[in-house]
């Protein structure tokens, strides 16, 4: 019985170990993890200006090129800050937690409505912005997607958009906004 209960000790204390160890590994890539993602996303908003460019859409070649120079500078975006690094990296239990986010969120959408809700709307928001800027068929075409995406029709969409962007007015949206991206520059 003493042997068994010895093998066992082992056994858990090997497991304590291992997931302890595992763990200071993990946290410890995180902050390559996330530079190897900012490079890769420069990289693609780079590729995509240059296409674009050839293909004579310039607003688009203009957006691309816009976020490559926003991407490449790693403070313009809290994700991918030296703050933010120390943030998540310190996080002992971060994996798990990141783990089970990922279960729980599969669990409450598996079919993703509410992902294409949520794509329906940047897209409507997007439309939005195209037609202050005076581009009206691109922004039709942005308010078409955003209806297939949500399956509601063009005016829902808008009238549901319009209602979300009143929102950016509030007092709660403008504090999210500072507490998240700090003061105004």
């Amino acid at each position: 019985m003493r042997n068994k209960l010895i093998i066992l000790g082992a056994f858990v204390i090997g497991m304590l170990i291992g997931v302890i160890t595992y763990d200071r590994v993990i946290s410890s890539s995180y902050s390559s993890y996330r530079e190897i993602l900012r490079t890769i996303i420069v990289a693609e908003e780079e590729l995509r200006a240059s296409r674009e460019e050839r293909k004579g859409n310039h607003l688009a070649a203009l957006f691309h090129r816009w976020n490559s120079v926003y991407f490449n500078n790693r403070e313009n975006i809290r994700a991918f800050s030296e703050e933010r690094n120390q943030e998540i990296d310190n996080e002992y239990f971060s994996p798990i937690a990141l783990l089970m986010l990922e279960e729980i969120s599969k669990a409450s959408d598996p079919e993703e409505k509410g992902k294409k809700l949520i794509n329906a709307f940047q897209h409507g928001h997007l439309a939005f912005q195209l037609e202050n800027a005076g581009f009206t068929v691109l922004a039709n075409q942005q308010w078409t997607i955003a209806s297939k995406l949500s399956n509601l029709k063009k005016a829902e969409i808008r009238s549901t958009v319009n209602t979300l962007r009143k929102q950016f007015d509030e007092e709660a949206t403008k504090y999210a906004e500072k507490s998240i991206l700090g003061p105004d520059k």
